[in-house]
């Protein structure tokens, strides 16, 4: 079913300035975790400098009788305007809010712990609580970075955003980040999660109420379709599913964990080996090791043999599944699934749940295309 869309003007500050619904083309993608990015051109309906960094784009696509809605929960800011004098024509280019944070740093110096949020850090600094979760240590960062946690004050922008509340969800992770960039050091940490066995996506959303929202998602981004959902939407892959891989990962496999402690006293030192005998034998070379410090969290040989299973259970093979989706009745984007949403697959005799983890939107001469990918994946 061909959708209709418009988008809606503001300025920086989410004050109304127009709606553009005559646009010559229309280009979006959104993917989790990343930066997104918008193209648009309009005809000569604007004037030199009326259209200024920052300035928002909000997408509303309506598909058949539903009311409109905005596109993958965001806006977009304006970051280039170009006039052809021959076509007569503008030319728009914006990004999503995640380029906010793609704009600042971890803007503290090394072993501080606003920088490096590890073992060795919370040492040299008497931290005494534990290291955060994947999706605190994120929202730290963000909070820490342009939030009201900044220790200089003209870095905090948290008048124009929120950031949710701590959900402890994810992996322990360690990441020292001293004046990296803040977009590449939480998606760091979101990878490292995602390799203990826990994915977490994180995203700047656009709320009803016109206000901006860091937030942050284990495993789940959007709906629930999948196989636990009780009424799952199902893909199968000989029949809606273009462009279809599926890819048996062994790359990352590690299989043996050497564990290291303090043990408590300056003079005892704690080593524990983990192994997954099942599968570091399944080859003459199948053993893949990793060594972890767990630092003075570590007087228990117990507690050390099960951060090993937990890494090891993290770093299984995968099978690994990605395509994309084919519009059909039943099937539609913006009618039966939307961004972020997980759905069953059905491919080469599994059955399986997969995230759509990214939407590509072209829009030309009133001719839609819409390109989602579904992503996942099987513990082998």
């Amino acid at each position: 079913m061909s959708a209709t869309y418009s988008v809606d003007w503001q300025n920086a500050y989410g004050e109304a300035l127009g709606n553009f619904t005559n646009f010559m083309s229309l280009n979006y993608t959104r993917t989790f975790n990343n930066k997104g990015a918008l193209t648009m051109t309009i005809p000569n309906v604007i004037t030199a400098n009326s259209i200024n960094r920052d300035d928002r784009l909000i997408v509303k696509r309506k598909v058949g009788n539903m009311l409109p809605y905005n596109d993958t929960d965001t806006f977009w800011l304006v970051r280039q305007v170009l006039f052809n004098a021959d076509t007569r024509e503008w030319t728009i280019k914006a990004d999503d809010p995640l380029s906010i944070i793609s704009r600042r740093l971890v803007a503290y110096p090394a072993l501080t712990e606003y920088s490096d949020k590890t073992l060795e850090s919370w040492d040299i600094n008497k931290v005494v609580r534990a290291l955060p979760v994947a999706d605190d240590m994120i929202k730290e960062f963000v909070y820490e970075n342009l939030g009201a946690g900044c220790l200089d004050a003209d870095r905090d922008i948290s008048d124009y955003f929120t950031i949710d509340t701590d959900k402890s969800l994810g992996a322990v992770v360690e990441k020292a980040a001293a004046y990296q960039n803040l977009l590449s050091t939480i998606q760091d940490v979101a990878n490292q999660s995602a390799q203990s066995g826990t994915p977490i996506y994180f995203d700047m959303i656009l709320r009803p109420d016109n206000t901006l929202l860091f937030t942050t998602f284990a495993n789940l981004r959007g709906t629930n379709r999948g196989q636990s959902s009780g009424n799952p939407l199902l893909f199968n892959g000989s029949v809606n599913i273009e462009n279809l891989n599926l890819t048996w990962d062994y790359s990352k496999e590690l299989n043996y964990a050497y564990m290291a402690g303090d043990g408590g006293t300056a003079d005892t030192q704690l080593l524990v080996e983990v192994e997954d005998t099942d599968r570091s034998s399944l080859s003459p070379w199948n053993r893949n090791e990793l060594f972890q410090d767990l630092g003075n969290e570590t007087t228990n040989e117990g507690f050390m043999q099960a951060e090993g299973e937990e890494l090891l259970y993290g770093s299984r093979p995968k099978l690994i599944v990605t395509g994309n989706p084919i519009d059909s009745p039943g099937y539609e984007y913006g009618i039966n699934y939307f961004y972020g949403d997980i759905v069953e697959v059905n491919v080469q005799g599994f059955a399986l749940d997969c995230t759509i983890d990214s939407v590509a939107v072209n829009v030309a001469n009133g001719i839609e295309k819409v390109t989602t990918r579904l992503l996942g994946e099987i513990t082998l």
